[in-house]
């Protein structure tokens, strides 16, 4: 798997390779989800971490382009090669989330001040939006959230639920 590189075709064996982890069993299988979240979400972390010029409070739109952007990205790209019931894009999607609001959690906690309290609003209204859309993506409402709460963070989205705004479940 270390090998997918996203400018090259990807390899044939790919799909026979996680049918064969499939067979390994949940620990097989997470690992390799955890490793491609990573693998997936590294430039954001790149281009977003705190500091970076994208990475200023009034931006915080373009982050959720990013999700949106990758996703598609995804499904043309990887959706074939991985199961379906690995669930990678809400993996992602999770991941995503929790790396966003580390972000703004330190942006905000060092610039507090400085933040107009119109794009604070703003911010909070679209992180708002971006998470329902989410949470009407993955169908989380016929799905019941159980069996998409990661074992990584214990992050769920949904009407009972975290996303960037709100935290982790418990």
């Amino acid at each position: 798997f270390r090998m997918i590189d996203p400018e090259s075709p990807l390899p044939e064996f790919l799909s026979d390779a996680c049918l064969a982890l499939d067979a390994l069993g949940p620990n097989a299988i997470s690992e390799v989800k955890e490793w491609f979240s990573r693998y997936i979400l590294d430039p954001y972390r790149k281009a977003y971490k705190v500091g970076e010029e994208c990475s200023v409070f009034e931006n915080t739109e373009r982050r959720f382009q990013w999700l949106s952007h990758n996703l598609t990205v995804y499904k043309e790209k990887f959706q074939d090669c991985f199961p379906e019931h690995w669930m990678l894009p809400i993996q992602i999607s999770v991941e995503f989330c929790r790396i966003t609001r580390q972000h703004l959690d330190e942006i905000l906690s060092q610039n507090y001040k400085f933040i107009d309290v119109s794009d604070l609003i703003r911010v909070l209204q679209k992180t708002r939006i971006f998470e329902d859309n989410i949470y009407k993506k993955f169908d989380f409402e016929k799905k019941k959230g159980k069996e998409y709460i990661l074992e990584t963070n214990q992050i769920t989205f949904g009407k009972n639920s975290v996303g960037i705004v709100a935290g982790t479940a418990e």
